[in-house]
């Protein structure tokens, strides 16, 4: 009854109209019959392409044509791609080089769960590495999810939770009903169950993804790769009471089975560790996990640790650029600005709250979210440089132990496969101070350096110096010295505004093969970027390899600056190399600093520079044509 009438007949209308309803209505039907004509016909194309896929070659269509006719056929976009991938690959090549078989630990922040567009890219991204050949531990931390557990049981009614949780593990614990500060805070068994909760949950969030990123389209289904994980790679021991306070079920990493974690990768295995952790006596307890990870990288001996952030990095305010490199001398100076800071607000609060630490020990005796409540630590209630500082003091405490190189990387989507495999990065880089022992020279080096340039100059390897000509130009020298000795030397001297020149570079003979000759040459190129100088050259009549190697090219002699007088007489040929900056030299770092066993194979050539061993290197080119890009060390 409530249907809508029906459109009225043809027979409803006067004649004219009816005519021209019929007119309409076969054109209609015409439209329609060319529309399923065009459907077919797209069809047919379709069947008859998917023939031609499958179809044999035939041998009488082919013929050869010069490449200028392929290139032709090529669009401005293809061709535009076609390069760009060529030149990443040839960039990122020697670094999936240097990478493949080596161990890395990488941590993530489990706040990128809240992302699960983000979360899904680096697991993809950590799935590709992997692939690459990298044997990978990954850590996880646990507090942001625990956190956002505890606030969902406060705003339901959380006392009441609290106190079955507490029922659970007993009514003693010392730290029940206080606030949890996060990973190294005093820990109640209600924040301990939720630590054990949010330790299944992230360990299958990590594992369902993995399993997908861990198989390559053309690997078998039934074939992929394990991960790992359990109370067996390592222990730890409650925290205890420390200045009074009683830690609860916190607790801290007592020993890492590295021996056992080497082996489980050398298998293929990926390694997933949490900060819930089991002390010999069976009692669960939580830490932190950048300890973890760093106590777990200097136990493998791993050439990088790698902290994924919750998505802040370090700023320069001088520059308003990303704090891309850091030295070990300057991470130790960050740490110690802010332990400064946290002295002096600890000496406002009561006395039982003091830290019993001098500054540059004080981020080591207080807990690190404790400084989360003090403004003066590190910032106005700034959270998140608090947790930068943070990984800052975990990365050093590895790279003391052995660790080469330690990364702070956003967790936004390829950022972790630029930080490894190009010369530019994504993060900050913290790397061992490689230049420990090189200072500019004063008046009593000059004798040592005499001493390791006159052999040099009776072979006919550098020009001679007096010591007046080294004392005129002491200002521009620079030494390397070990237990009171100059070991290597070398001078930088400008030249106007843009160029400098490398003289005098020379190694002890006593010294060789320690890459001394590297590090003083990458120093002085660090030298000129500091003064603005980018463009470097050097005179060389035996030194061609070292140098050429090195990511100097061959320039005529006429390039020189109009200034530096150039000896006919002595022949010299010249090599210029234009810096990028230091991030660059960072990068070239990572093949002369590679540590162990491998800093000693196939050094049984001299490199006339002085006498330093060298072997050749296979470099990423840079725009430049002449050098990687950047910085790291091993990037």
């Amino acid at each position: 009854a409530d249907a809508a009438p029906a459109p009225p007949g043809p027979e409803a209308f006067p004649e004219v109209q009816r005519a021209q309803l019929q007119q309409q209505l076969q054109q209609q039907q015409q439209q329609q019959q060319q529309q399923v004509q065009v459907q077919r016909q797209q069809q047919q194309h379709a069947a008859a392409a998917a023939a031609n896929a499958v179809r044999p070659l035939r041998p009488e269509c082919i013929r050869v044509v010069p490449l200028r006719e392929v290139k032709e056929k090529e669009s401005p976009e293809d061709a535009v791609v076609n390069k760009g991938f060529v030149t990443n690959i040839r960039s990122a090549g020697p670094y999936l080089h240097m990478h493949a078989g080596k161990m890395m630990v990488v941590h993530l922040d489990d706040s990128i769960l809240d992302s699960p567009n983000e979360f899904e890219a680096l697991m993809e991204d950590i799935g590709l590495v992997k692939m690459l050949g990298v044997r990978l531990v990954l850590v996880m931390s646990l507090e942001h999810t625990v956190k956002k557990r505890l606030e969902a049981l406060r705003a339901i009614g959380g006392a009441a939770a609290s106190g079955a949780a507490e029922g659970d593990f007993g009514s003693d614990d010392a730290t029940s009903g206080r606030p949890w500060g996060g990973a190294g805070e005093p820990t109640d068994g209600l924040v301990l169950r939720m630590v054990q909760e949010a330790s299944g949950f992230v360990r299958s969030e990590v594992e369902r993804r993995m399993s997908r990123s861990l198989r390559a389209p053309t690997m078998n289904a039934n074939v992929g790769v394990n991960v790992i994980g359990g109370n067996l790679f390592y222990t730890c021991q409650p925290m205890g009471v420390r200045n009074g306070v009683d830690f609860g079920h916190a607790g801290e990493v007592r020993r890492v089975d590295g021996a056992s974690m080497a082996r489980r990768l050398a298998q293929g295995d990926v390694i997933l560790l949490t900060p819930l952790g089991y002390a010999s006596s069976g009692e669960a307890l939580s830490v932190q996990s950048e300890s973890l990870a760093a106590e777990t990288a200097a136990a493998l001996g791993a050439r990088k640790l790698l902290y994924v952030t919750d998505g802040h990095s370090f700023i320069s305010d001088d520059t308003g650029d990303l704090v891309q490199c850091m030295r070990l001398s300057d991470a130790r100076n960050l740490l110690d600005h802010h332990a400064k800071h946290l002295i002096e607000v600890h000496a406002e609060a009561p006395k039982a709250e003091a830290p019993k630490a001098e500054a540059a020990g004080a981020l080591e005796a207080v807990p690190v979210s404790s400084s989360a409540e003090l403004p003066g630590v590190v910032g106005p209630g700034d959270e998140a440089t608090r947790k930068l500082v943070s990984l800052v003091r975990f990365s050093v405490s590895a790279l003391v132990r052995g660790v080469v190189r330690a990364h702070i990387v956003p967790p936004a989507s390829g950022d972790l496969l630029r930080e490894l495999y190009t010369s530019d990065g994504a993060g900050t880089l913290i790397s061992r101070d490689l230049y420990d022992g090189i200072r500019p020279a004063v008046e009593a080096d000059i004798p040592g350096i005499l001493g390791i340039i006159d052999p040099l100059v009776k072979q006919g390897i550098i020009v001679h110096r007096s010591e007046r000509d080294i004392a005129g130009k002491l200002e521009q020298t620079y030494v390397f010295v070990r237990d009171a000795n100059v070991v290597a030397c070398g001078m930088l001297l400008p030249y106007g505004l843009r160029h400098a020149e490398v003289s005098c570079l020379a190694v002890d003979p006593k010294y060789r093969g320690a890459k001394r000759g590297d590090a003083m040459l990458t120093y002085l190129e660090r030298v000129a970027v500091g003064l603005g100088l980018m463009e470097v050259f050097l005179l060389s009549t035996r030194t061609i390899g070292f140098f050429a190697e090195r990511g100097f090219r061959e320039v005529s002699p006429s390039w020189l600056p109009p200034e530096r007088h150039y000896d006919a007489v002595r022949k010299s040929r010249v090599f210029s190399k234009t810096l990028s900056g230091t991030r660059e030299l960072d990068a070239e770092e990572l093949y002369w600093d590679q540590g162990g066993a491998e800093d000693q194979e196939d050094e049984d050539e001299d490199d006339e520079e002085g006498g330093e061993r060298w072997r050749p290197l296979t470099r990423p080119r840079g725009r430049n044509g002449h050098g990687v890009g950047r910085r790291k060390g091993d990037r």
